[in-house]
């Protein structure tokens, strides 16, 4: 169900795959968060964060600065994170400071470049 939905660019079926993708079935049938398939879910939550799906985009983040599925990069997690914590994301909103007080001073020097390019600063 969720496959045909995503691959009609329905960011909540991408979204959904997502996180399917990093769980697995227990013996109870509970689904738990665990690294099943970290590439998958990474490139579901890409689809659904480009529509703008604060859920995913912060689930970005996150991969992105642990390195989960994606390639380790800080500045692009902050990116991430920023556009879901504006959105009102829980999990964006906590996470975001933790990982822009590791940026280095020329990461921020980017990220300041990449805000006023999107108009965000003056």
């Amino acid at each position: 169900m969720f496959e045909m939905g995503a691959q009609q660019e329905c960011e909540l079926s991408q979204g959904a795959l997502g996180r399917l993708a990093l769980a697995e079935e227990t013996e109870d049938f509970y689904r738990v968060a665990v690294a099943q398939n970290p590439e998958r879910a990474v490139w579901w939550f890409l689809q659904a964060a480009k529509q703008g799906h604060a859920g995913a985009q912060a689930m970005i983040g996150v991969a992105s600065h642990l390195g989960i599925g994606i390639e380790a990069d800080r500045l692009h997690a902050v990116r991430m994170l920023m556009l879901s914590a504006a959105q009102r994301d829980p999990i964006a909103k906590a996470y975001l400071p933790t990982v822009y007080a590791e940026l280095t001073p020329d990461e921020r020097l980017l990220l300041e470049e990449w805000l006023r390019k999107a108009g965000a600063i003056a």
